[in-house]
């Protein structure tokens, strides 16, 4: 899972994932207007799987993508504050002890 997956950085990671024959999921607000792109979002490239989910205002909900999902990694663009990693260990812990 690339948290952030869809902007400046986290858009090229993807690409060289998928490129390696990884499978990939993006988690995005998705509804951001590509603040720091010029209003353009980076595409993605076909086969990506996409969650719409803010986890400053849904923080069940990335829990819940996390848990639920198979991912054996994230990778975090959009970590702003200690709590937001925290939410992520929280999670792969949880489904760890599941």
């Amino acid at each position: 899972m690339v948290i952030g997956g869809s902007g400046l950085q986290g858009a090229p990671t993807v690409r060289h994932l998928i490129a390696a024959g990884h499978d990939c999921t993006v988690l995005s607000r998705g509804n951001s207007d590509g603040a720091g792109t010029g209003g353009l979002r980076p595409l993605l490239p076909d086969g990506v799987d996409t969650i719409v989910c803010n986890r400053d205002t849904d923080g069940p909900g990335l829990r819940d993508a996390i848990v639920e999902g198979s991912f054996e990694a994230v990778v975090d663009y959009y970590a702003m504050e200690p709590r937001h990693v925290e939410d992520v260990v929280a999670a792969f812990e949880h489904r760890a002890s599941s």
